[in-house]
């Protein structure tokens, strides 16, 4: 797995990078403080996994981004940051982040989430998943841009069964082998998903199913 690291914080940083490198079958292709060419060197280095602070001097975490997912679409991004901000974490989702977790997360935990993430997985982590539903649950306004359960008439029979199980939390493996499917087949499902709702990922989907009361929180956002 190429994992590029994008992180203000020269300490914490090369931990990262130190953790990393000792870990089977990782390697770092780049260490950033900045925002500015992050995007250009995703692509270049076809980094799978970056993990992107949200605070950096030059460009928003969120806009950085946005940015990766225009220039290296293939490569994952999971938020790494101490902001628990609310309107952060949002933010980052929305610009296409299929992750966040927070700077205290235990290393090896940190390491099942990269793995996750590569793996096409969403990872909310612990308070950041609470954080989230509780946002979603108390707040009145849509945070998805006005979508609701009805917009699920445009889904198939297949896709519907699709959506459920992956707002339920699975892995697209589980999710193939409980519907006879391959894994590429699922994945295909859930970009013809992704198409038909306005959502950009399995965050935003399983963000969707909550909003909309379509799963229960506490089983989707664990």
């Amino acid at each position: 797995m190429r994992v590029l690291i994008i992180d203000d914080h020269p300490v914490f940083r090369e931990g990262v990078r130190t953790l990393l490198e000792n870990q089977p079958n990782i390697e770092v292709v780049g260490v950033l403080g900045t925002g500015a060419g992050a995007a250009e060197l995703a692509r270049a280095e076809q980094a799978e996994v970056v993990l992107l602070d949200v605070s950096l001097p030059d460009i928003p975490g969120h806009e950085v981004c946005r940015q990766i997912g225009v220039a290296a679409p293939l490569a994952r991004v999971l938020m790494l940051t101490a902001n628990d901000n609310n309107e952060t974490i949002r933010n980052a989702l929305a610009a296409g982040a299929v992750g966040y977790v927070l700077k205290t997360e235990d290393p090896l935990r940190l390491i099942d989430h990269i793995w996750a993430v590569a793996n096409g997985e969403t990872v909310l982590a612990g308070p950041i998943a609470q954080k989230v539903v509780r946002q979603l649950l108390e707040s009145p306004a849509p945070v998805l841009g006005g979508k609701n359960a009805d917009a699920l008439t445009v889904l198939t029979e297949r896709e519907r069964q699709v959506f459920f199980l992956a707002a339920e939390g699975r892995r697209n493996s589980d999710i193939a082998q409980y519907l006879i499917l391959s894994e590429e087949t699922i994945k295909t499902h859930l970009r013809n998903i992704y198409s038909k709702l306005g959502l950009g990922n399995k965050a935003e989907l399983r963000l969707f199913a909550v909003q909309s009361h379509l799963a229960p929180p506490q089983a989707n956002l664990s």
